[in-house]
């Protein structure tokens, strides 16, 4: 068997240079560069004399050696054929990717790999994540004409990449959203063993990080937006999202009956975001409150609800009738239809869905609640992810104390 892709060549033969007795291991070599190197297949001898014959014999046992030597010799073949077109061909990378089974993912492009990981949150029904890679993959698009190779991107490309982001008049933020997406595509390529690490292009890499704005509501604003909630149906679900302990939009309009505990007096669920990726996928806890009971008045009758069957939903949102993109496009929808209400009744402002969360941690910390307490409500499970919103906190009841020394 033997095989040229660009200037390797792949031959089968025996290796002489190694064995005894006129029995030699077969191998695949490699040629290139006027080097050779052999790679035996495991377990498969042959003596000289019958040599000629090992791809041609009838007898069972040989013929089922020369088959683990052919799919052996296809292996580093096709590892090759991915080293060559990425242009990183070398002996210690083919070393490596015989060892460590590249062979399995034959990667070129940056969007071959962008594509499989959303396909697979996709299958996992991670939608956000997925939406996350699908603007990766749109931004490099129009950033760039020409599909980017794998072996493209190194330090200078990432800051090049960043430049034509801001250059497009993405935020901070944004950009940095597009380059930890990016960092994880490399991860992925380095743990699937396509890519080794010694080309892993974040090494000297800074990731660019958003200033903190603050993000809670003070009390005059919340008593603004408590007030427009009887006459505005959207800006009632901020109020309940507040209420809710920052419950993010996503979880709260998935609530259903069985998240309800009647007995308890507590609504409980496991968080989108986080659900799976850690061992065990702590359930945040909500007592339901009369603050959440009288804002639910205005979605349904409670007795009513009670006597749905099945597992109804808690919001007139959803329903079981939906695919999980069809209720992760309806929720963008209202979180948008949210933002722009927001956005009239506050345009001095840039306060979102997400400020309900803000605010709840502001308000619990000036009544006297601790920090783990708080993370609890929120659902972290450090309070490290929970000092995020010390930057966000509402100021203006300590600069009445401050004001005054």
């Amino acid at each position: 068997m033997q095989k040229i892709i660009g200037k390797v060549r792949l031959t089968t033969v025996l290796n002489t240079k190694s064995g005894k007795n006129d029995v030699y291991p077969v191998a695949v070599r490699v040629y290139h560069g006027g080097v050779r190197r052999y790679y035996n297949v495991e377990g498969i001898l042959c003596k000289a004399r019958s040599w000629q014959y090992f791809f041609t014999t009838r007898v069972e046992k040989r013929k089922a050696e020369a088959e683990k030597v052919k799919v052996f010799f296809n292996k580093v073949a096709k590892s090759v054929a991915f080293l060559v077109e990425s242009e990183i061909f070398s002996f210690a990378n083919l070393d490596e990717a015989i060892s460590k089974g590249i062979s399995q993912y034959s990667f070129v492009y940056v969007d071959e790999v962008i594509d499989l990981l959303e396909k697979r949150k996709m299958e996992m029904q991670k939608i956000n994540t997925a939406a996350t890679y699908r603007g990766l993959q749109t931004a490099i698009k129009k950033c760039y004409p020409r599909r980017v190779r794998i072996c493209d991107v190194n330090g200078s490309w990432l800051n090049d990449f960043e430049n034509r982001l801001v250059e497009q008049g993405c935020s901070t933020a944004t950009v940095g959203i597009r380059m930890r997406t990016l960092k994880h595509v490399f991860n992925t390529l380095i743990d699937m063993n396509v890519l080794s690490e010694k080309l892993y292009p974040f090494v000297n890499y800074t990731m660019p990080k958003a200033t903190r704005r603050k993000l809670a509501l003070g009390k005059e604003l919340l008593d603004r937006v408590k007030d427009s909630t009887a006459t505005d149906q959207y800006l009632s679900l901020w109020l309940l999202s507040y209420y809710m302990q920052g419950i993010n939009f996503c979880d709260m309009l998935r609530l259903k009956r069985s998240n309800v505990e009647l007995v308890t007096g507590t609504i409980r669920f496991h968080r989108l975001k986080t659900t799976g990726r850690t061992k065990f996928d702590e359930e945040t806890v909500i007592p339901i409150t009369d603050n959440i009971i009288r804002v639910l008045a205005d979605f349904m009758d409670l007795n009513e609800w009670k006597k749905i069957p099945g597992d109804p939903y808690l919001l007139p949102y959803l329903d079981d009738s939906m695919d999980e993109q069809t209720k992760w496009r309806r929720t963008k929808t209202i979180t948008r239809t949210v933002n722009r209400k927001l956005k009239i009744l506050c345009p001095e402002g840039r306060i979102t869905t997400y400020s309900a969360r803000h605010t709840f941690t502001s308000n619990m910390l000036h009544l006297g609640a601790s920090l783990e307490d708080i993370a609890k409500c929120l659902g972290h499970t450090s309070t490290n992810t929970t000092r995020y919103y010390l930057d966000g906190l509402d100021y203006s009841s300590i600069a009445a104390y401050t004001s005054q020394l």
